[in-house]
């Protein structure tokens, strides 16, 4: 996205929010009306007007284009009401068993709309007589939402309305991307019907017939209804004239040799034609398809979200960032997801980007499904282990001398922290600035717990109870452990990466630390002894978890040398680009260590929507801690330059 772009679309957010505000000053017949309908309805159009910042434009505009089709058309209480009270009558499947579901307000804003909107038109009666009718002015109606919004509860609450309060002869044809997601959807539209058939007095001469894939009744007096569910499959779809059309999951839809991505939909609509009051549903979340159907449809839909051009018989929903938000941001993630706390736990956003913001496996789940962006892999090969062989010089701290006592160091470093939380390892990185050399040196140090230990016999693999650690690495012929992972106090299997780590540890490129997680006691000495022999400016951390070890460094005299160092893709692009830069010049070398080697080679870099670059892990088990502590002390030595020489608190 352009900068002009993004300037547009600051702008046109601007001037949609004041327009909201003033739409929700009337007090017009019509929006007393919607008002009536449920109160819901006005609390949530009312919090958008209120505070814009937690909506995104698109969520804005929907709203200000509502206001607009109101003014133009008419508004149905009965028949918005009717979709409001059918999804909360009927009960779906949950933990706690069959449950009926109360739709938040943005929810009933969304269930509402598309049915209360109507118009009135002239049609001829059975004899040939004219009157008015109401008919449906919204025809096709676009929800883009994230993961676990809702959508599956949604669609089979629209697909048993429309079979039970539908034209004479309703049909509900749902499409989804795959056989499974079809099953899905079937499912829960069938156990949402028979539960409502068998406690709805009204209904209790209906007798549903079903198969594999379709449920439907005939009915002498009251007509045929039908609800099938098909994979994405266009040649099952010709003959259907569905009175409500909805196509699951629609961005996931590509293009191939065989067939287009929108066949599907495209083969629903045309079979609508003989029905007076159509309707169809794209109901979908973001995927990687970013020239995929959905995708490029979705530049017209926005144009007509925006004012651009008029389309009265489109409405669409939303929910995405806003050009300037951050991933990492819990606003972000509450603009993105409405529901987040309702109908997926309040941590869920949290939990899942922890898991993802280090790794190229998760990073573009994250953004496509719970950001709802449509992004492709932007990941790319970065500091290759040839040219970090070729970096690599012989540099071991604790082999330069000690400070005289108040005399400066003419070295002046950087320290770089990633605090490892269980089971695996602790990276500090030393950045030092090489004046007679115009060169960067780094060092990085790995501390391990090690763990629970359970002793096994290399022939039979049973355990042996009582073994010294000691004793382990004196007799390691005889026998051989197994580091198991503790997490509340239940063992797990094996670390992945034990054997690397072996090997770390008895070549000595890792020192071992007792317990699951590392003793911060240790590292703490470790940056205490350094300071003998450097002038550490400062010592960049990742504050997440960070206050114990904080208090042990302060304890030694180091707290005004403590600072906060951003995790963030904004935060880390300018050190990544520059620690780029050194490396190709050759200004950057790395002490010898084998585990540094590995890092850098587990290292991929990735490009967020916004063009900010951080590394990444290439997958779950590989470790990159050593590279984000060298870019955070060298980061450090980049912000202040290499000439700053203050006596620290290590010094005095």
């Amino acid at each position: 996205m352009t900068e002009e772009e993004k300037r547009e679309l600051r702008a046109l957010k601007v001037a949609k929010v004041e327009d909201l505000r003033g739409w929700v000053k009337k007090r017009t017949r019509k929006i007393k009306a919607v008002w009536a309908t449920d109160e819901r309805l006005k609390t949530y159009v009312m919090e958008v007007a209120r505070c814009p910042e937690r909506h995104n434009v698109w969520e804005i505009c929907a709203v200000v284009r509502f206001f607009e089709l109101l003014e133009r058309y008419e508004w149905h209480e009965k028949r918005a009401k009717l979709q409001i009270n059918m999804q909360e009558r009927l009960r779906h499947r949950t933990d706690d068993g069959l449950r009926e579901i109360r739709l938040q307000p943005v929810q009933a804003f969304m269930v509402a709309v598309p049915f209360g909107i109507v118009r009135k038109v002239d049609v001829r009666g059975k004899h040939g007589e004219r009157r008015k009718a109401v008919r449906r002015v919204i025809r096709s109606v676009v929800w883009m939402v994230p993961r676990k919004f809702g959508k599956t509860t949604l669609i089979a609450g629209f697909g048993v309305t429309e079979f039970f309060f539908g034209p004479y002869d309703a049909e509900v044809d749902v499409v989804s991307t795959t056989g499974r997601q079809a099953k899905i959807c079937y499912n829960m539209i069938k156990l949402s019907m028979m539960d409502l058939v068998s406690r709805e007095p009204s209904l209790q001469g209906v007798r549903l017939m079903y198969n594999r894939e379709s449920l439907f009744y005939e009915n002498p007096l009251d007509g045929a209804a039908q609800v099938n569910v098909f994979g994405d499959n266009p040649d099952a779809l010709n003959g259907l004239k569905p009175s409500l059309a909805i196509e699951d999951e629609s961005a996931s839809m590509e293009d191939t040799p065989s067939k287009a991505g929108n066949e599907s939909r495209n083969t629903l609509e045309s079979g609508q034609g003989p029905r007076e009051e159509p309707l169809s549903f794209q109901i979908t979340t973001a995927s990687k398809y970013v020239n995929g159907p959905f995708a490029q449809s979705l530049i017209g839909i926005k144009d007509v979200l925006a004012g651009k051009t008029q389309n009265d018989a489109m409405f669409a929903m939303l929910f995405c960032p806003d050009v300037d938000d951050r991933e990492d941001d819990p606003a972000t993630w509450h603009k993105c997801h409405p529901m987040l706390g309702e109908t997926v736990q309040a941590d869920y956003y949290e939990m899942e980007w922890l898991k993802a913001k280090d790794n190229a496996t998760y990073i573009n789940e994250f953004r496509t499904k719970m950001l709802n962006v449509f992004a492709v892999e932007q990941t790319k090969a970065w500091i290759s282990t040839e040219t970090v062989e070729k970096l690599m010089v012989d540099f071991e701290p604790m082999q330069w001398p000690l400070k005289q006592r108040g005399v400066q160091s003419p070295f002046r470093a950087m320290i770089g922290i990633d605090l490892s939380e269980k089971w695996d390892f602790t990276a500090v990185s030393l950045a030092v600035f090489r004046k007679d050399l115009n060169q960067i040196w780094v060092h990085t140090k790995y501390f391990l717990p090690d763990g629970v230990r359970v002793w096994v016999e290399p022939k039979t693999g049973a355990a042996i109870d009582g073994r010294d650690t000691d004793t382990y690495w004196k007799e390691d012929v005889q026998y051989i452990y197994r580091q198991e992972q503790a997490f509340d106090g239940e063992i797990h299997s094996a670390h992945p990466n034990k054997k690397l780590y072996r090997h770390w540890i008895e070549t000595g490129e890792m020192e071992l630390t007792h317990g699951t997680i590392v003793d911060y006691d240790v590292v703490a000495q470790y940056i205490f002894e350094l300071s003998k022999r450097f002038t550490i400016d400062k010592i960049g951390y990742d504050d997440y978890k960070w206050q114990e070890f904080a208090d042990k460094l302060a304890r030694m005299g180091g707290s005004d040398e403590l600072v906060a160092f951003g995790q963030t893709y904004g935060d880390f692009t300018p050190p990544t680009k520059s620690f780029e830069l050194g490396v190709e010049r050759g200004t950057i070398l790395l002490a010898k260590n084998e585990v540094t080697k590995w890092c850098f080679g587990n290292a991929i870099l990735d490009t967020d929507p916004r063009g900010n670059v951080k590394p990444m892990k290439k997958g779950q088990y590989m470790r990159i801690d050593g590279v984000i502590t060298a870019i955070m002390a060298c980061g450090l030595l980049f912000d202040v330059g290499h000439t700053r020489h203050n006596k620290n608190n290590f010094e005095k």
